[in-house]
């Protein structure tokens, strides 16, 4: 799939929505694809509406954290629609259990950043690499 370059020093391209399940959390966004990063940054507002329809914890960095993993298949997918197609991930795609202290700690792939203060921050997607013991 080919989408053209919008911001000359970025792989950043126009996107269409955000979504968490059916609610949109940002229209007429830009998406930095970065392949050196397995995380997904927000704008703020963006990443504490996802947080929310979550039922997460959103911490001082803006990322989603639970106290317990959440059951197999009871979140929606996050999607992000770009050129009229929608490239959906679900809840394994976007969760991973870090083990602390010999415990599960449940964190999402994404974090609330503005970039520089600008008032159209573009979304960074991350492309995650798998790693022993991650789910």
């Amino acid at each position: 799939t080919y989408f053209p370059v919008t911001h000359k020093g970025y792989w950043q391209i126009a996107g269409d929505e955000v979504l968490i399940g059916s609610q949109s959390v940002g229209k007429d966004i830009q998406v930095v694809v970065d392949s050196g990063t397995s995380l997904n940054a927000f704008p703020k507002a963006a990443a504490k509406a996802i947080n929310a329809k979550l039922g997460c914890t959103t911490n001082f960095a803006g990322e989603c954290a639970w106290k317990t993993c959440p059951e197999a298949d009871t979140l929606p997918e996050l999607v992000l629609a770009i050129g009229g197609q929608k490239f959906a991930l679900s809840q394994e795609d976007y969760i991973l259990n870090v083990q602390l202290h010999g415990a599960g700690h449940p964190d999402a792939f994404w974090a609330g950043v503005d970039l520089r203060g600008r008032v159209h921050a573009p979304v960074v997607h991350g492309v995650r690499h798998a790693s022993p013991g991650s789910t």
